[in-house]
């Protein structure tokens, strides 16, 4: 199996260590610059040149997932899942007793995060259950079953910073297969981009840069979406809460 890591994993990596290391910080993680490694700051300098928010922008939507997936465990959630995980830490920095953390993504890059864990002093390396899967062709719920994930305990899942590099197709088939597939009382957050954005049809220069420079990457952008009740009402979910940075 060859180690590759993600472009846009070690620049979003970056930005959480450097937004930590803030006074005052604008989110925890204090393994982020040590995952990152030597290309993460070479990417996000890049990056940053034209889009120049990025990094408050990745610390916001951290600081706020980690609330909710705290507040979760607070309500007595057991099963977290981190879908996508790339350099996700949240199994070490939000692990607690009898909570299980479960990381699914492609096969070279957990290849790739199990090796940078590897070398990271301090890190729990067992903090997380390693779930390979190819979001285009596997069913990960299945993948997760076999690696023990309980569909019939209620679990919350973790999609940062994925949806939009997949297909619809894709996109579609995960959100219904939690929805139908686990217990009802499991909650599932995910960040998006408007279909405008995804397509490269506006007209605000760091908008485009921000598109095309993921592209460049080799992760370009497939999924946007305008109207999410509707769409999730339609793959099975009876409870939205949408957010948005405007």
């Amino acid at each position: 199996m060859t180690r590759a890591a993600s472009r846009t994993a070690v620049m979003v990596a970056t930005y959480r260590g450097r937004a930590t290391n803030r006074t005052p910080a604008l989110c925890h993680d204090p393994y982020a610059l040590a995952l990152a490694g030597e290309d993460g700051p070479r990417y996000a300098d890049a990056y940053e040149k034209a889009v120049p928010h990025i990094e408050l922008w990745v610390a916001l939507r951290t600081a706020r997932i980690d609330e909710a997936v705290s507040r979760a465990l607070d309500e007595g959630i057991r099963q977290v899942v981190v879908l996508g995980a790339g350099l996700d830490a949240r199994a070490a920095r939000l692990a607690r007793s009898g909570v299980r953390f479960f990381e699914v993504d492609m096969p070279s890059s957990q290849e790739d995060k199990r090796a940078r864990v590897a070398e990271l002093a301090g890190y729990p390396v067992d903090a997380a259950t390693y779930v390979p899967c190819d979001f285009e062709r596997d069913d990960f719920l299945d993948r997760l079953v076999a690696s023990g994930f309980r569909t019939d305990e209620p679990a919350f899942f973790v999609w940062e910073g994925v949806s939009y590099y997949l297909t619809e197709a894709a996109v579609r088939a995960t959100l219904s297969r939690v929805a139908s597939g686990t217990d009802p009382r499991s909650t599932i957050v995910f960040d998006t981009f408007g279909k405008r954005f995804v397509r490269g049809e506006v007209k605000d220069g760091s908008d485009l840069a921000a598109r095309d420079g993921v592209a460049e990457m080799g992760e370009p952008m497939y999924f946007g979406i305008d109207d999410h009740v509707p769409f999730l009402f339609e793959l099975g979910f009876r409870k939205a809460h949408v957010e948005t940075f405007d």
